[in-house]
């Protein structure tokens, strides 16, 4: 039975139980809790993974209509928002237990604050992609009319897939709603928010999330939070080192910044959508490259061999560059230009063609490695490529596709058939005559390496063939799926009169003096 398990101060569930009434949710482990509520990892009947989000109940009665107004007002938020691939989608929500629940869509990986931890500089293109991505989870927020008011690399987990994904909807609120309480991040809220708080009126509005991104920005730039001590003092020691410690980064993505984290919330971005499309125009571009390798497999010395890789601007302004080879035996091609070791590509989303010509590579049997560099206005990109070039597969080549043979009645005919490997592999035969008992071939296997001859004897038994004519089929396979076929011809004479007729001869013969 599942054992239920302190957690501050609160008695969290335990793995394994399920919920509600109906039980079609299972709790796999408690993932954290804050002041208002627990989260859990959670899966449903059919398997998904689940974030399940289990409201407190309030210390003090007084509290408890606050906290159902947090509930629904979050519950509220989650309808409308809709699902969005930057952002979990709301699931289900219900009462069990006393206590309320909403569900969302399970996230996998770590926080962009872990990441941060560990990373001591995140790379430029990293940041412009990133930034962009949230940017545009912000602009699907405000457009659903919902203000998240607490954006920080905390709430903003990492995918498998490398992109930011924005979790945490608990502070989030509409528009001009005036709440008498605010609930963000210290060196992520805006310096209006002092005065605010100040003249208790707390007036939501999309800039709030503009200087919070902008924050995030900052944070992963530099490698560190800004102070809200520095934002609440309208501080130059936040633009100061953002002037000096960043004059290697490109102009138009520190513009961006300074612009976003604007201490005069007129001049700011007034939401995310401007300070999307401003990045969009002045940051630099990031390019993807899918797939990250080429393995053009084991291949035959003729022909030609094409695969594609697709380069994708996943930043800002248009992705322009080259694919250079340096081996013979690699070429390169975009769409509309021919094969060259050298072309430039310019676009968002361009396919790049890499052609291999495995009849120009003299080392057979060995894989080869070799690189295709893709370079662009931040950088470049090495894709590893791969190719294993067999030798021509063994091909069997018989003397005679037809054999003749004839036989008597109780003796055996035998004949030859001589079998040569014309392909640059070795070979291991294996022979079987298809036909009626009484005719047999050996050896049934032989070797046979590169350009070498053998011969295999087909016997026919006249003891075991009934008298007639036959047909039947030696069929020889090599290993490599090559097979060579002679057809068989066989007729079987003779009978009682015959023999009569032998033993005859035979006596005259030893009655002779």
């Amino acid at each position: 039975m599942p054992v239920r398990r302190r957690y501050r101060d609160e008695i969290a569930l335990a793995p394994g139980e399920r919920l509600p009434e109906s039980g079609r949710y299972t709790i796999e482990r408690l993932i954290g809790g804050g002041t208002f509520a627990l989260v859990y990892l959670g899966e449903r009947d059919d398997g998904m993974k689940v974030a399940i989000k289990e409201f407190r109940l309030p210390s003090d009665p007084r509290q408890k209509d606050d906290f159902q107004h947090l509930y629904e007002q979050e519950r509220e938020v989650l309808r409308r928002m809709g699902h969005h691939p930057l952002v979990p989608g709301y699931l289900d929500d219900f009462r069990f237990d006393g206590r309320n629940y909403l569900l969302q869509e399970y996230v996998e990986g770590p926080t962009l604050a872990e990441v941060l931890e560990r990373e001591e500089r995140l790379p430029e293109t990293q940041i412009i992609e990133w930034a962009l991505k949230l940017c545009e989870a912000a602009v699907y927020l405000h457009e659903h009319g919902i203000i998240h008011h607490d954006l920080k690399p905390d709430n903003i987990k990492i995918t498998a897939q490398g992109n930011p994904v924005i979790l945490d909807m608990g502070s989030a609120h509409v528009p001009g709603d005036r709440q008498s309480d605010f609930y963000g991040s210290n060196g992520y809220m805006a310096p209006e928010i002092r005065d605010m708080l100040a003249r208790g009126d707390l007036e939501a509005h999309r800039r709030i999330d503009v200087f919070a991104l902008g924050s995030v920005l900052y944070e992963m730039l530099l490698g560190r939070r800004p102070t809200q001590d520095d934002i609440d003092m309208n501080s130059g020691r936040l633009v100061g080192p953002l002037l000096r410690e960043l004059s290697d980064m490109h102009p138009g993505l520190v513009s961006v910044l300074i612009k976003a984290m604007s201490f005069d919330r007129n001049y700011r971005y007034q939401n995310a959508r401007e300070m999307c499309d401003d990045l969009r125009l002045k940051g630099p571009p990031s390019m993807e490259v899918s797939p990250t390798a080429v393995d053009f497999g084991q291949v035959s010395g003729r022909g030609h061999e094409r695969r594609v890789v697709t380069v994708r601007n996943r930043g800002a302004q248009t992705l322009e560059g080259k694919a250079r080879v340096r081996y013979e035996w690699l070429r390169v091609s975009v769409p509309g230009a021919p094969e060259e070791r050298d072309v430039s590509f310019v676009g968002d989303e361009v396919p790049i063609t890499i052609t291999a010509h495995p009849e120009m590579i003299k080392e057979r049997g060995q894989e080869l490695h070799a690189d295709v560099e893709i370079a662009y206005q931040m950088g470049k990109v090495e894709v590893p490529c791969k190719i294993t070039v067999l030798p021509q597969r063994a091909t069997l080549q018989v003397s005679q596709p037809a054999l003749y043979l004839s036989v008597r009645v109780g003796r055996r005919a035998q004949a030859r058939v001589g079998l040569r490997n014309i392909g640059e592999q070795a070979a291991q035969v294996r022979c079987e005559v298809k036909g009626p008992e009484g005719i047999a071939v050996e050896p049934r296997e032989l070797h046979l390496e590169p350009l070498e001859s053998g011969e295999v004897v087909i016997t026919a038994d006249g003891q075991r063939l009934p008298k007639g004519s036959h047909a039947a089929r030696l069929e020889c396979r090599a290993g490599g799926g090559h097979e060579a076929l002679v057809t068989i011809t066989l007729d079987v004479f003779g009978g009682a009169y015959d023999s009569l007729r032998q033993r005859w001869a035979a006596r005259r013969e030893k009655s002779r003096p």
